[in-house]
């Protein structure tokens, strides 16, 4: 839900008072969401508590991909750039 609104981690996470890191633990199931914390996310990605039991029930996000992928592409560093090109370079290629 962060990222169909595009939040980052960093902006997430001062929009709800909390860290990024904290953020991301949420994200991949590595810190346990109380329910005022899930209401407070919800509230700031502008999602209401239905479309959250939806989502969990299988409905589709709406991510914008592309907008996405440009957000975390903007936050590597160089050698990490330099790693993933050839990958990205070969989606390209077999695409055309």
């Amino acid at each position: 839900m962060r990222m169909a609104r595009p939040l980052s981690l960093s902006q997430a996470g001062k929009v709800l008072g909390i860290t990024g890191s904290a953020i991301a633990h949420i994200e991949g199931g590595r810190m346990d969401v109380l329910r005022a914390r899930l209401e407070a996310m919800l509230k700031a990605y502008g999602f209401t508590q239905d479309q959250y039991l939806e989502f969990l029930e299988g409905r589709k996000l709406p991510i914008q991909y592309r907008d996405a992928c440009h957000d975390l592409v903007d936050q590597l560093a160089s050698d990490q750039l330099k790693a993933i090109y050839p990958m990205l370079k070969a989606f390209v290629i077999t695409n055309a």
